[in-house]
């Protein structure tokens, strides 16, 4: 059985509903201090448009039975993203701002990866990707695959 943690769903009556969110809980806000780290490492320089499809991978792959099912795994799984660690791994509040509303708006992608190829390092990887999943969607440097 899949589980899935979207802190903003709970159970009623045995179904799993959204709760209309004013304001989010200290555990979501520093699950999306981590994400909006993420998201500038991922996408430094690139319009919202791509931070939105960086996060909106990162939400595909919670809910993909072959990726971990919580942010914070899918986040730290071990070798997916290049930004972990650089120096644009940190947090703003721009940037957090847009990654609360996408959150709170359940935006999914399509794609289960991307890759800039300016900085991306494992081009044996990159290969296999673009194998596997060939559909394509770019957006300035970034290049994502894997439509589900």
């Amino acid at each position: 059985m899949l589980r899935v943690t979207f802190p903003e769903y709970m159970y009623e009556g045995g179904e799993l509903n959204p709760i209309t969110v004013t304001e989010i809980s200290l555990e979501t806000d520093f699950v999306l201090h981590h994400l909006t780290m993420l998201v500038n490492a991922e996408a430094w320089g690139e319009p919202n448009i791509g931070k939105k499809e960086i996060q909106g991978v990162i939400m595909a792959r919670v809910l993909h039975r072959k990726f971990p099912s919580t942010i914070m795994k899918v986040i730290y799984q071990k070798g997916q993203f290049d930004g972990i660690g650089s120096k644009y791994f940190k947090y703003t509040e721009s940037t957090y701002q847009l990654v609360k509303k996408w959150y709170l708006e359940k935006y999914v992608s399509d794609y289960l990866f991307f890759h800039n190829p300016c900085t991306s390092t494992d081009s044996k990887h990159l290969r296999w990707v673009a194998r596997k999943y060939p559909n394509t969607y770019f957006i300035q440097n970034h290049i994502f695959h894997g439509k589900q």
